[in-house]
């Protein structure tokens, strides 16, 4: 049996910086990956790996060999605040993603 998956080149580029086999990425990982590019999306950015390592960063399991990503922990991906609403966190992720991460 011959079996096929495509990936998006930004999820291809994530793989192959982090020099990992697709299966051996964990599945909140993925997760992350696809909320990042829905979000990138929805405010019209561009996905780029510096942008998304500038907020994740890669964690490997020593006993079964997982690939996961974590969140850098001072730094800011979605600005959730009641007195803010929707609107404005969109607005904040946007300045984040735009003016902190061009490179």
């Amino acid at each position: 049996m011959n079996a096929q998956f495509s990936f998006l080149d930004f999820e291809g580029e994530i793989l192959s910086l982090m020099n990992v086999a697709p299966i051996q990425l964990h599945p909140n990982s993925w997760a992350f990956l696809r909320a990042f590019q829905i979000l990138c999306k929805s405010l019209k950015i561009e996905p780029t790996v510096n942008k998304f390592m500038y907020f994740y960063q890669l964690k490997m399991g020593v006993k079964v060999g997982w690939a996961s990503l974590n969140a850098y922990k001072f730094r800011i991906f979605f600005c959730c605040t009641v007195n803010l609403g929707k609107i404005s966190s969109l607005i904040f992720s946007k300045f984040i993603l735009t003016l902190l991460l061009e490179t």
